[in-house]
């Protein structure tokens, strides 16, 4: 003899999966926040960093002086590159370790830093026009 299944049940088990079902999905993550950026501002000595040996060849690097300090940093274009202009000056700030840049056309982009080093006379460099990591 077959085992019946009342309406009832069939209907009690259905919306039991359906609750446990819908439990089960994560929620969609909330969007990151933005830092507030507190911008200084630099020199875009030179792009690509030829001081910056270290980063593959997929990445786009920097070389940004800041004051007395050199940041060499490195970028992975994944939509669009930073349109910025050598030897000009740029918006940067430093949070948490990354470099964000703000380009000529207002986008700003996260940069890793690779290196950073004080140079006291990087400033004198760049106005005789010499190349950085000269010997």
């Amino acid at each position: 003899m077959p085992l019946r299944i009342r309406p009832i049940t069939r209907l009690r088990r259905s919306l039991l999966v359906v609750l446990l079902g819908t439990l089960s999905v994560p929620p969609a993550p909330a969007r990151k926040a933005r830092p507030v950026l507190d911008w200084k501002t630099g020199v875009l000595w030179e792009t690509p960093d030829a001081c910056n040996e270290t980063s593959p060849v997929y990445k786009e690097t920097f070389l940004i002086l800041a004051d007395d300090t050199l940041y060499h940093v490195a970028f992975i274009p994944i939509r669009r590159k930073p349109n910025v202009t050598e030897r000009r000056e740029i918006k940067y700030d430093i949070i948490q370790g990354d470099l964000y840049l703000q380009d000529d056309d207002g986008h700003v982009f996260k940069l890793s830093i690779v290196k950073k080093e004080q140079d006291p006379a990087a400033r004198q460099l760049l106005n005789s026009g010499k190349m950085p990591c000269q010997p």
